[in-house]
């Protein structure tokens, strides 16, 4: 019995009395979709210094991440730090 649908296609349902989630493919993705924003991360930060300029690609990805961490915006590690350069 589906008690409630969500826009995205979540359901939540039950089966004798046993509340269950059914996760749309997008959340069901989101586990392996954050570790995949961890490992860029660190990729971006460990090349900064041999590619200054990925655009806004890094800031990009931490500000996901800060968000699924529940991290506030002054957590966020900014993408170029005073010890790196950025060439224009």
């Amino acid at each position: 019995m589906i008690i409630r649908e969500y826009k995205c296609g979540c359901k939540i349902t039950s089966t004798k009395n046993y509340p269950s989630i059914e996760y749309c493919p997008k959340h069901k993705a989101a586990p392996d979709i954050y570790e995949a924003l961890k490992e860029a991360e660190n990729y971006f930060v460990s090349m900064k210094a041999h590619i200054p300029s990925h655009g806004n690609t890094l800031g990009m990805v931490q500000k996901a991440l800060a968000k699924a961490e529940e991290k506030e915006e002054d957590e966020i590690l900014m993408p170029y730090s005073s010890s790196i350069e950025r060439k224009e």
